[in-house]
């Protein structure tokens, strides 16, 4: 069994717009990321030539899939880039967790790692609550989406499910379509004391925390096993 962890780069150096401008944004996390001492062992999968050999020049074990910086347009389509990188990703993967890379490692992992993950589902993530309605089709709860800072995947047919689910939600980023996924996991979100339950028993991760905006209380926050903290751009 193939297990582990991806990051993903894509996108070009423009920052006439504030989608464009994410790939300059993202290189002080990369810094940040190469000196933090709790790394785990990590690929890369890159869209676009320099950007791999940018990567490749600071140590990183990469892997291009495309020449192209981005197959899909960054003002319309930002976060199908992504998408479509861990998709193609969990083809060589069992098991794996992607990480944004404002996603940071706090401290090493246990070494029950994966066998902790696997008391959970096939996909498992940080629950946030946005300002904006994200969730549509939900009579309830339209705020909450699973984050897609961090994602713990274990079944390969789930990125391209998140995807056909993207190409009908008019949102521009990928979560909307997480939630989605997650919510015909469970069965339709259609409560908020009973799915919030169980997406905490089911999806929530426990190694992963927000830096900000989980609509979970402090004290069940406090019973996570955190191993890395996402900063949320």
């Amino acid at each position: 069994m193939k297990r582990g962890f991806i990051r993903v780069v894509y996108g070009i150096y423009d920052n006439s717009n504030r989608l464009t401008a994410r790939r300059q944004k993202i290189d002080g996390d990369i810094k940040r990321i190469l000196s933090n001492k709790f790394n785990e062992t990590f690929q890369v999968f890159i869209f676009g030539s320099d950007n791999y050999e940018r990567m490749v020049s600071q140590g990183f074990d990469c892997i291009k899939v495309d020449d192209n910086p981005a197959p899909f347009n960054l003002i319309k389509h930002q976060y199908r880039n992504k998408m479509e990188l861990i998709r193609y990703a969990m083809e060589s993967y069992d098991e794996m967790v992607y990480m944004d890379w404002d996603c940071v490692p706090q401290k090493k992992l246990p070494n029950n790692f994966w066998e902790e993950c696997y008391k959970k589902d096939v996909i498992q993530a940080c629950l946030q609550q946005y300002h904006r309605k994200k969730c549509m089709w939900r009579p309830v709860d339209q705020r909450k989406v699973a984050n897609g800072g961090f994602l713990y995947i274990r079944d390969k047919s789930l990125p391209s499910r998140a995807i056909k689910y993207w190409e009908t939600i008019p949102q521009e980023n990928d979560e909307p379509a997480i939630a989605k996924l997650t919510d015909e996991l469970m069965g339709n979100w259609t409560n908020t004391e009973k799915n919030m339950k169980v997406f905490w028993d089911r999806f929530e991760t426990n190694f992963c925390q927000l830096h900000r905006a989980s609509p979970y209380p402090a004290e069940l926050l406090k019973t996570k096993d955190v191993c890395f903290i996402h900063y949320q751009g």
